[in-house]
């Protein structure tokens, strides 16, 4: 249940009152949104050294993706950071989409090949790049 409900608000972007409503009626469960509030702090604080351990674990990569997309988060625009590669998959939620958050998961230099589109908060690391051709 905490697994399904982590993966419907994070996975799928679906609000609490959502995620409520299709418990009562897939599966005749009521819980609050309080409830499910707190079964989604609970796996936060779970598995917040393990996300830690893969932000590090960035930095020893021979390549990965970069990119950036919008995210609503209690009513605030923030940015949703995905650092991947066929072997991890490194997400953040920011408030900035500035060249800081880069920064803050790969370091000011980065050994390995880093791709993203144009957008000028890759430009600062200091690393080997590859452009995305479709941007």
């Amino acid at each position: 249940l905490h697994a399904q409900v982590a993966y419907w608000k994070f996975g799928l972007g679906l609000t609490l009152g959502k995620i409520q409503k299709l418990l009562q009626e897939q599966h005749q469960l009521r819980i609050s949104t309080g409830e499910l509030s707190e079964i989604l702090s609970r796996a936060a604080r779970k598995y917040k050294s393990t996300h830690e351990q893969l932000k590090d674990n960035l930095k020893s990569e021979s390549h990965l993706h970069a990119d950036e997309t919008g995210w609503r988060e209690s009513a605030e625009n923030r940015w949703l950071w995905s650092f991947s590669n066929e072997n991890i998959s490194y997400f953040q939620i920011h408030s900035s989409r500035g060249q800081c958050v880069v920064k803050e998961c790969l370091g000011k230099k980065y050994s390995g090949v880093l791709s993203s589109d144009f957008y000028g908060s890759y430009n600062q690391i200091r690393c080997s790049k590859q452009r995305c051709w479709v941007h």
